[in-house]
């Protein structure tokens, strides 16, 4: 899951941050493809993108690492707890996404 998102990052389209994802949920232009959460996220923050990703019909992936593990999966020296992706690029992140779905 580690390289799925790192690829996503570096060959797509991805945006970084809590805030910024809420705020793209709410207002965004284009439809995000899914949204990756760190598995220790706070509850509150967490409920609410769970609540703006089924409002708006995107699928969540719930990163199985904490928040400083999927900082470093994107390059970045500092705690992230959710990313959006827009454009998956050459990652199969999606593909992974669904099949956790399935089982």
């Amino acid at each position: 899951m580690e390289d799925e998102v790192r690829l996503a990052y570096s060959s797509g389209k991805v945006i970084i941050g809590y805030r910024k994802a809420v705020k793209y949920l709410k207002t965004g232009k284009e439809k995000p493809k899914a949204i990756v959460i760190a598995e220790n996220m706070p509850s509150h923050m967490r409920d609410m993108i769970l609540y703006l990703a089924k409002m708006s019909n995107v699928p969540v992936i719930k990163y199985p690492g904490k928040s400083i593990d999927l900082g470093r999966a994107v390059r970045k020296p500092f705690f992230v707890s959710t990313i959006v992706i827009i454009d998956p690029g050459e990652s199969r992140i999606l593909e992974l996404a669904e099949q956790k779905e399935g089982s």
